[in-house]
C-alpha cells in the first residue's frame, strides 16, 4: 500500500535535490525526475562539467551506485568521482552535495 506513495515521493525528493544544484535548477528533466533524460541531456552542448558531474552524482544515487549488475554503466554517462566533483564545483555545488552528505538518504 506504501509504494504507490513512495513512486511520488521519491521522484519529487530527487528532483529537489536536482534543482539544488545551480547547473541543474532549470534542466527540464529534473522536474518531474526522468534518469534516461538527465542522461541525453549530459550529451547535449549545455552540459557543464559542473553540470555533468552533478548529473552523474544524481544518476548513481538513483540507480543505487555507479555501475549495474554485469559491470555497465547503466546511463552511459561515465562514473560519479565525489573528488573529482568537489574540486571542479564551485562553493554552491559543493553546499547542495554537502546537504546531502549531512543527511544521505536512498531511493
Amino acid at each position: 500500500m506504501s509504494e504507490p506513495r513512495l513512486r511520488l515521493v521519491v521522484p519529487s525528493r530527487i528532483s529537489t535535490l536536482a534543482r539544488s544544484f545551480p547547473t541543474l535548477a532549470d534542466v527540464e528533466p529534473c522536474e518531474p525526475f526522468d534518469p534516461a533524460a538527465l542522461a541525453e541531456w549530459t550529451r547535449g552542448p549545455a552540459a557543464t562539467s559542473g553540470g555533468l558531474h552533478a548529473a552523474r552524482f544524481l544518476l548513481s544515487l538513483w540507480s543505487g551506485g555507479n555501475v549495474a549488475p554485469g559491470g555497465l554503466d547503466p546511463w552511459t554517462v561515465g562514473p560519479f568521482d565525489a573528488v573529482a566533483a568537489v574540486a571542479s564545483w564551485d562553493d554552491d555545488h559543493r553546499a547542495a552535495f554537502a546537504a546531502w552528505l549531512a543527511a544521505p538518504w536512498f531511493p
